[in-house]
């Protein structure tokens, strides 16, 4: 048997960058149902260490998270 899930049409508001780590999964889904946030509602862009990656921007890691934001920007 075949499943289709349908995507949302919704336009996201909200860029969230979080840690991969998945001890703090739980605690980040409370955290977006605090702020009134579901899935099709905000891009999340998830990385090791989170957002302390742009503090290096010159590290090749921090400029790939930088032009996804970018990109992501300009999408929605």
């Amino acid at each position: 048997m075949e499943t289709t899930y349908k995507a949302t049409k919704e336009k996201p508001t909200t860029l969230i960058i979080h840690c991969s780590d998945p001890r703090f999964q739980s605690a980040l889904n409370c955290f977006f149902n605090d702020l009134g946030l579901s899935y099709g509602q905000f891009v999340p862009i998830v990385v090791a260490g989170g957002p302390a990656i742009l503090a290096n921007k010159t590290m090749a890691q921090g400029k790939y998270l930088e032009d996804q934001i970018v990109f992501f920007l300009r999408l929605f």
